[in-house]
């Protein structure tokens, strides 16, 4: 039976200002397409109920719990009284909380725009029936986004690879069991960063698995400081020469730990292509979601999209760091990632 972890990510509130009986229409549906990529709209029609303080709610329910403000500019809103005193009220929260502020220009000369939003960038509408474009990049801007093209290290990724120099036999036995705990850890957020210790309860059912295949302690810690020298680990001990009962901490390169899956993992590049293909039809991905989906370790995932990001194909956001909530999210996908799916 499957052990699933649910998590609540609460959708950043929005506030539209905008006064326009002639454009209520256009505000509503875009309202109802904000909704659809994740985000809460606070509109007055939705919002304010017959005996409420219009001020009270417009103020402090709207304005005030917003994290971006838009304010739409039409021909009707431009003069109404409304829409001058809540763009103060919007100016005042920016500069006080850091909200952010979104004009959107409808029908109206660009010299007609309020003086005080002219140093900001906005976003001009013309076809109130097609401005996908448009509410794209309002999207992307409430969520602090950024459009801008992936440098691209993949040519290098090979090279990078194969750079490690080759292991004893002893030492290559060691990588080979940290490897394998790293990628089979369940809740860690950090699954490369691992702790040895023959002092820790913890881990000694570890510790007795590497006895099994012939390495005492002192020979396991001989073999971590060779890998650290090496490059295959990064220490996170302050003293590698102190006593092997210490614990010691390190974290698993992340072309080391490629390295392994290449080598080791069974259908590695197939699982690869599988779960960029995924990637790419979604047009996003959730690390946790997708390896429950996939039926895959969530480690193997993380470290794909972290890899992935490494190699500049995605862009990827950590939203969370509680222990019983890790995932990593791939939220931009460049265009050369589908044309090197197809040379897997």
């Amino acid at each position: 039976m499957k052990n699933y972890v649910f998590y609540y990510v609460k959708p950043p509130k929005v506030f539209i200002s905008h006064a326009s009986e002639d454009k209520e229409r256009f505000v509503l549906e875009f309202a109802k397409k904000l909704c659809e990529h994740g985000i809460d709209p606070w509109v007055d029609k939705w919002e304010i109920l017959l005996g409420d303080s219009i001020i009270d709610k417009i103020f402090e329910e709207g304005i005030g719990q917003a994290q971006a403000i838009i304010v739409v500019l039409s021909k009707y809103s431009i003069n109404k009284r409304w829409v001058q005193e809540e763009l103060n009220a919007s100016l005042v929260k920016r500069i006080q909380r850091g909200s952010r502020l979104i004009p959107v220009i409808l029908d109206i000369d660009e010299d007609l725009i309020p003086q005080s939003l002219k140093s900001i960038a906005w976003v001009k509408i013309k076809d109130l029936l097609h401005y996908e474009k448009h509410l794209k990049k309002i999207v992307d801007a409430i969520y602090g986004r950024i459009e801008k093209p992936l440098i691209s290290i993949s040519k290098n990724i090979e090279s990078e690879i194969e750079e490690f120099p080759p292991l004893s036999k002893p030492t290559s036995t060691i990588f080979k069991l940290v490897c394998e705990r790293a990628i089979t850890e369940r809740w860690t957020n950090n699954y490369r960063h691992i702790y040895v210790s023959s002092s820790s309860p913890i881990e000694e059912s570890f510790l007795e698995k590497l006895k099994s295949k012939g390495a005492a302690p002192r020979s396991v810690f001989n073999a971590l400081k060779q890998l650290e020298q090496l490059k295959y680990i990064i220490a996170k001990a302050e003293d590698l020469e102190s006593s092997y009962r210490k614990i010691l901490s390190f974290i698993i390169r992340l072309y080391a730990l490629e390295k392994y899956l290449r080598e080791n993992f069974n259908n590695y590049f197939s699982i690869k292509k599988r779960v960029g293909i995924e990637v790419v039809k979604k047009g996003w991905a959730e690390s946790r979601q997708l390896s429950e989906s996939l039926d895959l370790p969530h480690p193997v995932v993380f470290h794909l999209f972290e890899i992935w990001e490494e190699e500049g194909f995605v862009r990827c956001s950590r939203p969370s760091r509680s222990p019983m909530k890790i995932y990593i999210m791939i939220d931009y996908i460049d265009s050369s990632f589908k044309e090197w799916l197809k040379t897997i």
